[in-house]
């Protein structure tokens, strides 16, 4: 199984330091970055902040890992971290397995 994985972060050297330190493990193949303007509910209000998200490209294998990474590495009080199962190319799925 594959996935996509994304985590996001309000700190832009954070979502750095987790892509590098996800790479370096070989828990992921890629990293591509995403940013922009956030809106949520936190205890009871609506916040609105600048939000860095990471995406990448992982097998199921690495799932446990990717976890116990971000929430150990992460300075949010609750780390932003999911995962999407995805049917990627042949080609794509040979890199995956790679790692």
């Amino acid at each position: 199984m594959y996935y996509v994985v994304e985590i996001g972060t309000s700190r832009q050297e954070e979502r750095e330091r987790l892509a590098s330190l996800l790479l370096e493990k070989k828990l992921v193949v890629d990293t591509f970055f995403v940013e922009g303007k956030s809106h949520y509910l936190w205890k009871g209000k609506v916040e609105e902040e600048q939000c860095y998200r990471l995406r990448c490209h992982t097998h199921s294998k690495h799932r446990e890992d990717i976890i116990d990474l971000v929430e150990k590495e992460s300075k949010e009080e609750v780390p932003l971290l999911s995962f999407t199962q995805v049917e990627p190319s042949e080609k794509v799925k040979a890199w995956i397995e790679s790692i």
